[in-house]
């Protein structure tokens, strides 16, 4: 099947489950109990990443990287959570995405971000979207598929992927792959700065987060401290738009990416970064409605 067949009929099927209770409420009790299975620190194989970030109910953006990972040869995707809340189409970028990773299991990782999250859902969006068209036992289902998703990925040459950022409390990565998972609210201190965490560029350590009022900030001597404590050479997150979708921070060793263009409004561009086996990483620009197959790169920011 060409790609850009699949990658429609996935887009239809996703629909078509967003409409029907019965059938949604499945693919989130196949997606929960599938997710139940992946460790708080996913394990990812050896090979070149698609990174995702935030996506915040941008159904175009979100159908970019489904034609993309669904490309012969392309890189297997991790997303870092933030699907829904904002956006104009929240329920069905969620679906979408839950899709493809029964599409291409062992290929998508979705991680948790801060809007996995009850408190988030219920205030931003999602919950509303999700209401005014099914009852509450599908927003509780969703609820639980939330709490079931890592909240960080582990790629075994050096390269970590989480939402937020590096945590104070945690010296090293089997603090993150032993942090609890099931709860629909994190209460975990470490997991609650995993998901809240952003990135600053300065020197130092950890700060309290006074434009967020949760987690804390993290400077160039944290990461490193971190990042060299663990054999770290990257750490890829999200959490932070940003002019291009796609920042280098902290010596090149920290790479932001958003993947929500347009973002409230603005004129914010959406990219992926796309991680290598040879240490190489590289932009990609989403062009939402453009349903060619690119070459995943741009010149290097």
């Amino acid at each position: 099947m060409a790609v850009r067949d699949r990658a429609e009929g996935l887009v239809e099927r996703s629909a078509a489950v967003v409409a029907d209770r019965d059938r949604l409420l499945g693919l989130l009790e196949q997606c929960t109990d599938s997710l139940s299975r992946t460790p708080s620190l996913a394990r990812l194989p050896s090979r070149r990443l698609m990174v995702v970030g935030d996506l915040h109910g941008h159904m175009g953006a979100a159908e970019w990287v489904a034609r993309h990972a669904l490309a012969a040869g392309r890189p297997d995707v991790v997303a870092l959570g933030d699907y829904a809340d904002r956006g104009d189409r929240q329920l069905e970028t969620l679906v979408l995405m839950l899709g493809l990773m029964l599409e291409l299991p062992g290929s998508v990782t979705l991680l948790r971000g801060n809007h996995e999250t009850r408190s988030m859902a219920s205030r931003f969006g999602l919950e509303e979207a999700v209401l005014s068209v099914h009852d509450r036992e599908v927003m509780d289902a969703i609820y639980r598929a939330f709490a079931q998703m890592p909240v960080a990925a582990h790629r075994a040459d050096g390269v970590l992927c989480l939402h937020g950022g590096i945590p104070g409390g945690a010296r090293a990565l089997e603090d993150l792959s032993t942090l609890p998972k099931g709860e629909e609210e994190p209460v975990d201190g470490t997991a609650i700065e995993v998901l809240w965490n952003d990135a600053e560029e300065r020197a130092g350590f950890h700060a309290f987060n006074r434009a967020r009022g949760v987690g804390q900030t993290f400077g160039l001597d944290a990461s490193r401290a971190f990042m060299e404590r663990n054999g770290l050479w990257l750490l890829v997150r999200a959490h932070q738009p940003s002019e291009h979708g796609f920042a280098r921070l902290h010596g090149g060793r920290v790479v932001s990416v958003f993947s929500h263009p347009g973002y409230l409004g603005g004129g914010t561009e959406g990219s992926v970064a796309i991680v290598g086996t040879d240490r190489t990483v590289r932009r990609a620009r989403i062009r939402a409605g453009d349903r060619a197959i690119g070459a995943l790169s741009e010149p290097t920011l």
